[in-house]
């Protein structure tokens, strides 16, 4: 059956400012939860994950332990008031099977389609033995999940199918529903349900302005990976481009100003990705690319994304993060407008 209704993506739209504005500085612009927090996760993947770097969280972006760190690690109290993330068997074998200690753990169920009923009957059990731990779950591309997701006890739901720059998913299986109409959509029946469940847009978010556009249209928080990629601390591991193959960078050339370095990222669903979850799959859904380093460190990025979303706050009236969430207008702009904007 084929839906005539067109759908959008971040390029396709704009956020139009408020008739008048009465935020007269931007430094009464609060664009944190909470007085603290950027409405940011960070992707659970191997390839921007330090352990014991704390350099996430000391910016303000909640951080995401991933499957490729080592179960009892993960399983650690230590990490108190740090989500990590879980296979559905592993969520199974340590939390079903065998019951772990009951304080409140932040829980991501890493599980690319979350459109799969036993993911839910799952939670179901999980919420009942541990009712105060909090739980992350996805992906989805239909907005109508969301109620069944709502329902089953997830407080947290990743938005997006194909969209993520080591995601090739859509590609090769035709499964996608684009973010900008993916995120509307979802928060309109959010809405209309009443629904306390909060969305994340995952994937496809390529500079600050689509993290903005998320929030507009009624993300309540954003998730990146390969943005921050583009950070220098975010990975200990340089890259060098010599004669079109990329190779590891030496000390001379991390001294040298006039080279360009760059990270190796790639999804969990690519062949690296499967290496370091130790599985042997033949298919892969992910990629492996050699991202340019634009960024001395994360702090200068999370910097300027608090600068620009205090901006785009202040244009459309808006003092405070939880009141921008899903408020101002956002239009469709024509091919020409979007060239006149992507400098």
């Amino acid at each position: 059956m084929l839906d005539l209704e067109m759908k959008y993506g971040y390029n396709d739209v704009s956020i139009v400012p408020a008739k008048i504005s009465y935020v007269n500085h931007r430094s009464d612009v609060i664009p944190l939860y909470g007085h603290c927090m950027l409405p940011i996760f960070t992707a659970p993947m191997s390839s921007i994950y330090i352990k014991n770097n704390t350099s996430f969280f000391m910016n303000d972006i909640y951080d995401i332990v991933p499957r490729s760190v080592d179960i009892k690690d993960r399983l650690s109290t230590k990490l108190f008031g740090i989500w990590r993330a879980f296979s559905l068997s592993e969520i199974e074998k340590y939390f079903i099977e065998n019951r772990q200690d009951d304080f409140t753990y932040k829980i991501c169920i890493d599980i690319a389609n979350g459109h799969l009923n036993y993911l839910y009957e799952v939670v179901k059990k999980l919420k009942s033995l541990y009712p105060r731990c909090k739980i992350m779950t996805g992906n989805i591309a239909n907005p109508e999940t969301l109620l069944i997701a709502d329902n089953a006890g997830v407080d947290y739901i990743r938005l997006g199918i194909g969209s993520g720059s080591g995601c090739i998913t859509s590609s090769n299986t035709a499964i996608h529903y684009p973010m900008a109409s993916l995120i509307n959509d979802c928060y309109r029946y959010k809405k209309q349900w009443n629904l306390k469940i909060k969305l994340i847009a995952d994937g496809g978010i390529r500079n600050y302005d689509d993290v903005i556009k998320a929030l507009a249209l009624g993300a309540d928080y954003v998730m990146i990976g390969g943005l921050f990629a583009e950070c220098k601390d975010t990975n200990p591991n340089y890259y060098i481009k010599s004669n079109g193959v990329y190779c590891k960078a030496n000390e001379e050339d991390l001294q040298n100003p006039d080279i360009q370095l760059y990270h190796k990222f790639y999804g969990m669903a690519s062949k690296q990705g499967m290496k370091d979850l130790h599985l042997n799959k033949h298919t892969a859904e992910g990629i492996t690319r050699y991202i340019p380093i634009k960024y001395d460190s994360l702090h200068q990025w999370a910097s300027n994304m608090k600068d620009y979303l205090r901006s785009a706050m202040s244009y459309c009236n808006v003092k405070r993060l939880r009141n921008f969430i899903g408020t101002p207008k956002v239009t469709i702009i024509s091919n020409n407008a979007k060239n006149a904007i992507n400098k």
